[in-house]
Parts: C-alpha cells; sequence; structure tokens
C-alpha cells in the first residue's frame, strides 16, 4: 500500500466525522442491504451459469477454472517483445487475426479486440458466459465474434481465416484427450505459417504429487455425494472432507514440506474455484516433451515460455543449476530437466509454426522500434525482484538511468531509452541495458505499449466504456483489472483503488472528506481493514491512515492512471 506522508486529521475533521456518525450508520445499513442484494444477485448468476452449463454438455459437470482474470501471455504487445528478445521475427497481427480458446469470462480477449485493429474471435462451452461476454463487447462497441460452440463444431467450419495467433490459457488440462486433438487439428488447419500458439498446462513434474488428493476429492464427489445435490453443496461437503485430511498430518502430507499449506492456501483464497477445478470431469497433466511432440504433427516448435519470470533464470536458478544445464540449452532436455529442478507445477508455451529468425540488423530494427512504460509509480521500485530463490538485488548502475527515463509512467521508445543512456553512460554496454529493459518487462514492472499519438478517439472510447463498466459493476474479486490503450490489455488494480475511482469519476469535484467516509464506512462494515499486523487502530488512527490513503490517491494513483489512459 502506498501512503504518502500527510498531517495528522486535525480537530476539525474528527469532529465532522463524530457529527457524521449516525448519518453513516444508516448509509451503511443501506448500503449493507444492497450488498447483500447484490451478492444474491451474484450468487444466482452463477448457480444460472451451472445449470446452463450441466445442459451444455454431459461431459463437463463442472466449470473449468474460470476465474475473473487478464492475461497478458494473450497480449500480442507482449508477446511481439518476448520473441523480439528472443532473437525471432513477429507476425503482422495489426492487420490479421487472432482466436482465443476457452475465454471464460472473456476479459483478456475484450480488452484485446477493444485496444487493436487484430480481428479477434473467440470459442467457449458455457454458453453463459459467452451471453455475458457478448453484453459486455456490446455494451462497450467492442467487435468480436464470440461463440459458444463446440471444438468439434468450431474445427468443422468452412469460414474460419487463417490466425496469427491462437491462444489458451487454463484448458488444456480439463477437457478430453479428443478435444486437445481437435484444437491440435485447429493449429494445424487455421494456423498461418509464421503464426503463434500459446498454451498453458499443468505440468506433470510439479503436479504429480497433487494427483492422489485429486483422486480422493473425485471419489469423494462420486461415491458419497448424492447425484441430485446442488453444485454449491457438492463443493462444501469435498472442502469439509479435505481440510482435516490434511490438518491430519498424514505421512503423505508430512513427506512434502509446503503441501499443507498449499492446499490450505487454495481454498482460503478461492475454495469454489479449488474445488471446481479438480473435480471436473477431464483433469490431466504434461511433461514438456510429451506435449511437445504431440503438437509436432501441426508443425509447432516450440520457443520458449510466455511466463515472463521464467526467462529469468538469474533469479529462479542457482550458479549451479544454470551451469549444470546450460550444455542442454535448445533441446528437449532442458525444459524438462529445469522442470525438475523449479519443480514446475504449470506450464505457459510459446510455440510458433515455422519460426524465422532475424538477422542481427533486424533484430536490432525491431527491438529498438519497440515501446515500453512503467505500470506502478515510480515510489513503489526497490530495485529488487522476486524469484523462486526469493529476492534478487538488480545493479542499480545499470537499472537506475533506465528507472529515472522511465518514471514518469509515460510510453518511451527503446531505440530512444539506448541512445539516452549508452551517450551519457560510456560504461554500460548495450547488451546489459537491453537485458535491463527485458527483465524489467519479464518482471511485470514494465509493460510493452504503443506511443501515446498511435491510440485513436475510438480506441479511447472503448476503454473508457470497458472500464466504466468494470467500476459500475464491480462485485468482491479480489483483483480488479483495468484496459489501457496504451499497453493494449489489463492492468491490476486494488478493488478499494476501484471504489475510490468509482466515487471519483461520478463527481471528480468530490472533496477529499466524501473519499475518506466512504473508506471508513467500508471499514465499518468490515470489507476494508486498515489494522496493522491485527492490532485494531483507534479511531483516530484510522482517520489518520485513510486520510493518508486518499491523499496518496489523489495526488500520486489518479494522475498514474490518466496517464494509463484508463478514462
Amino acid at each position: 500500500m502506498l501512503l504518502l506522508p500527510y498531517p495528522r486529521a486535525d480537530s476539525y475533521i474528527q469532529s465532522l466525522w463524530t457529527a457524521r456518525l449516525p448519518a453513516v450508520w444508516t448509509d451503511f445499513r443501506e448500503q449493507n442491504f444492497i450488498r447483500l442484494y447484490k451478492a444474491f444477485y451474484v450468487r444466482l448468476s452463477q448457480l444460472k451459469e451451472i445449470f446452463a452449463m450441466s445442459k451444455w454438455s454431459s461431459e463437463f459437470l463442472y466449470d473449468l477454472p474460470c476465474s475473473y482474470s487478464y492475461y497478458k501471455e494473450e497480449n500480442p504487445l507482449y508477446l511481439k517483445h518476448l520473441l523480439t528478445s528472443k532473437g525471432f521475427s513477429f507476425p503482422d497481427i495489426e492487420n490479421g487475426n487472432a482466436l482465443e480458446i476457452g475465454f471464460g469470462k472473456g476479459i483478456s480477449i475484450s480488452m484485446h479486440a477493444a485496444t487493436s485493429t487484430t480481428k479477434w474471435m473467440g470459442t467457449e462451452f458455457n454458453p453463459s458466459l459467452v451471453n455475458t461476454a457478448k453484453r459486455v463487447a456490446k455494451e462497450c462497441n467492442i467487435e468480436a465474434e464470440l461463440t459458444s460452440e463446440s471444438l468439434e463444431e468450431f474445427a468443422r467450419r468452412t469460414d474460419l481465416p487463417k490466425f496469427d495467433l491462437i491462444c489458451l490459457h487454463g484448458v488444456w488440462s480439463w477437457i478430453s484427450a479428443r478435444d486437445q486433438e481437435t484444437i491440435i487439428d485447429i493449429a494445424d488447419r487455421h494456423l498461418k505459417d509464421g503464426g503463434i500458439f500459446y498454451v498453458s498446462y499443468n505440468c506433470t513434474v510439479g503436479m504429480i504429487n497433487f494427483e492422489p488428493v485429486r483422486h480422493l476429492m473425485h471419489m469423494y464427489n462420486q461415491k458419497m455425494n448424492p447425484s441430485n445435490m446442488a453444485d454449491h453443496e457438492r463443493l462444501n461437503r469435498v472442502a469439509t472432507y479435505l481440510l482435516p485430511i490434511v490438518r491430519a498430518n498424514p505421512s503423505f502430507v508430512v513427506s512434502q514440506p509446503d503441501f499443507a499449506e498449499r492446499i490450505t492456501a487454495a481454498l482460503a483464497s478461492n475454495t469454489n474455484e479449488f474445488l471446481s477445478e479438480n473435480l471436473n470431469t477431464h483433469w490431466s497433466m504434461s511433461h514438456f516433451s510429451d506435449m511437445s511432440h504431440r503438437l509436432e504433427r501441426a508443425d509447432l516448435g516450440f520457443m520458449c515460455s510466455a511466463l515472463g519470470n521464467d526467462n529469468l533464470d538469474f533469479a529462479n536458478l542457482t550458479p549451479e543449476q544454470i551451469e549444470f544445464i546450460e550444455p542442454l540449452l535448445g533441446t528437449v532436455m532442458y525444459e524438462d530437466t529445469r522442470d525438475f529442478i523449479v519443480n514446475q507445477r504449470f506450464r505457459h508455451d510459446i510455440y510458433v509454426k515455422g519460426g524465422i529468425p532475424l538477422s542481427p540488423n533486424e533484430y536490432l530494427a525491431t527491438f529498438r522500434s519497440l515501446n515500453i512504460l512503467m505500470i506502478d509509480p515510480a515510489d513503489s521500485f526497490n530495485y529488487t525482484i522476486t524469484g523462486r530463490n526469493g529476492e534478487v538485488e538488480l545493479d542499480k548502475a545499470v537499472y537506475g538511468p533506465l528507472i529515472e527515463i522511465l518514471a514518469d509512467n509515460e510510453p518511451h521508445n527503446v531505440g530512444a531509452i539506448l541512445d539516452i543512456i549508452l551517450s551519457s553512460n560510456q560504461e554500460l554496454a548495450f547488451d546489459q541495458v537491453a537485458n535491463a529493459i527485458n527483465t524489467l518487462v519479464y518482471a511485470n514492472i514494465c509493460a510493452p505499449c504503443v506511443a501515446a499519438e498511435s491510440v485513436d478517439e475510438e480506441k479511447m472510447d472503448r476503454c473508457r466504456r470497458y472500464n466504466f463498466n468494470t467500476i459500475e459493476n464491480y462485485t468482491d474479486s479480489p483483483t480488479v483489472f483495468m484496459c489501457s490503450p496504451l499497453t493494449q490489455g489489463g492492468i491490476a488494480v486494488d478493488p478499494l483503488q476501484v471504489k475510490l475511482l468509482g466515487i471519483y469519476l461520478q463527481n471528480p469535484e468530490c472533496h477529499d472528506l466524501a473519499l475518506v467516509e466512504a473508506i471508513l464506512t467500508l471499514c465499518v462494515s468490515g470489507e476494508v481493514n486498515f489494522n496493522n499486523d491485527g492490532q485494531a487502530l483507534s479511531e483516530d488512527e484510522l482517520i489518520n491512515v485513510v486520510s493518508n490513503y486518499v491523499a496518496n490517491f489523489k495526488a500520486v494513483m489518479l494522475p498514474y492512471y490518466k496517464k494509463l489512459m484508463f478514462f
């Protein structure tokens, strides 16, 4: 949480807050009713979705893992930066076609279609989710072809274009082997030469020790739950069965130090998603080498991991581990061995149908043409990144000049950045600065973007509509994603910031006191907690902390959101 120095709330504000307490309590009761009504409405919608799914296909008895999330790994701007940094060409997707298989709630496909000239298509087996995504697209003037056809029906279509990008996230491991082969058929027939194929899936190395627990959950649901039981009751009963087993310290759990924490954390963060994911009719895991072999049928060759952090070996592997696997680089054994070393649970892979290496001159020209911006306020950057081995410090001599340029949260051309830094820092080499730029992008400190002047009013309008729709329909999701026409994708925003944005956008001239009162009301209702390490704050301390938070929102976060062109 960013907190700027702010004077202690004076007696005027304290007395005003005390005087307004009865009115705020009345407001709270009304707001609490509205919140309960919204919760009921959301739950009703979820039940409608589950009912629609059970009618759609007997193979999918439970929801696929479908969280409210945005996946930058499907963002063409990010993929272009990633492949360029690896020395490979990227298709002209600005004038091309893209397909997302299993788009879920439509967060990623909606943002990508709203902010680019790429023609997006999407297929999703749950018709209720498709209808919701279509409604949002219509309200926000977003053009994307969204369908609830089965994979087989979609594959048989004769009007499909040749795609420059096909992506699927959180789908592969939860569909049948037959449907997996259908996806390969789609890539074989409809992915252009040089086209990109992104897929994520359960990795056997890190998931094989979880399979016995998944089996117990699945068997309990089949044998102990009545067939006519409502789905939410099924999930509750399985959770009631699972937690005591984990807490009883069975030998299986004791032999794996992080296992109990892993299960408990998963249940605590999103019980329904975790359980429905693992009670789904289909659940599989794959070794990288097996997956790679299957995709050869569609002439797909592995390029690299789409997950930025996986491309930062210095933050994830020890020097000894790097030295050991380096001779295997470029072979299938490298990926399988690395998965074993890091205990990989979930892979995010980029394949290309005939990858084209860039010549040195082509690489230099393409890399220099890229643009990036810092997607956090610069004050929050502490010259460290977090990998599998903990925090790693970044060299300030290399990263300092870079952050100094990027601190304004404006788009910057990579070529211009290189010229400025290398001309004023003779001791730095091109490779050092280029690697630092890539590291900031991989670590999600910076994001690939377009130049501000390329954002036309039509794209801006679609983004505004989408973000207003997100704010207006916000429910209690732990993370909210706002759409930026600069990054042509989503950026995570804290839910409390979303609430303040909603108040501010309704009345940009509102006084700070109105924002303070709004947060204090949420504190009274228990929706927001500013307590420090479990210690309850006094009323004066709470008012002071909330006042600081609002001051930071107005002075730092609002200008930052405006630079990202959220509204």
